[in-house]
């Protein structure tokens, strides 16, 4: 079934809702994904109403760093998580001459504003302590079109040159977000796990 009717159960829950707990994980292939997931009634989940199992196929990140998390939401293809694998790929420059302490700081914060905890920093952006700075990051054009604009605003001149090798996917990705966790995958499925 959909993945949203588990969003609806959990919708339907009096209050104070169900609580979603991560009992397991398994990764059949590389690019699939089955999570078993319980309902509790409470926050320590002492009290399990329901149990799910859902399928996550087309898989591009798994996050799964709580167990015991919370919540459960979907969110689009426009969520930040998922728009990093679909947008156009581009390069951005700047000047060699530019303060480079200055330059990773700037693009943290145009980072954090554009993407907040989503997508790690170190990702796309040039940071390795053991060597010099790169001028140069590659990633995905909406994040570093961003960056450019924090540059020009600090007074530091920024190019973005779109990759012709990596434009815009047509794939349609979606992301399930539970506790501090996240899937992004093309397709999700859930069935009540009796």
């Amino acid at each position: 079934m959909r993945i949203e009717a588990l969003t609806e159960y959990l919708g339907e829950l009096p209050e104070p809702g169900g609580w979603v707990r991560v009992e397991s994980v398994l990764r059949p292939s590389h690019r699939t994904l089955h999570l078993h997931l319980a309902v509790c009634r409470d926050g320590r989940g002492r009290k399990r109403i329901g149990s799910w199992v859902v399928l996550c196929e087309g898989v591009r990140e798994v996050n799964i760093s709580d167990f015991d998390g919370g919540g459960f939401a979907i969110y689009s293809s426009k969520s930040a998580a998922a728009r990093q694998y679909t947008a156009a790929q581009a390069e951005l420059r700047w000047p060699e001459s530019a303060n480079q302490a200055v330059v990773l700081g700037t693009l943290y914060q145009a980072h954090v504003a554009e993407v907040d905890d989503w997508i790690p920093f170190e990702r796309y952006a040039p940071v390795n302590p053991y060597t010099r700075i790169a001028q140069r990051c590659i990633g995905p054009a909406f994040l570093l079109k961003s960056y450019a604009r924090r540059l020009k605003a600090d007074g530091i001149e920024g190019r973005v040159t779109l990759k012709k090798s990596r434009v815009a996917s047509k794939s349609r990705l979606r992301v399930i977000h539970f506790g501090s966790s996240f899937v992004v995958a093309e397709r999700f499925t859930a069935e009540v796990k009796s």
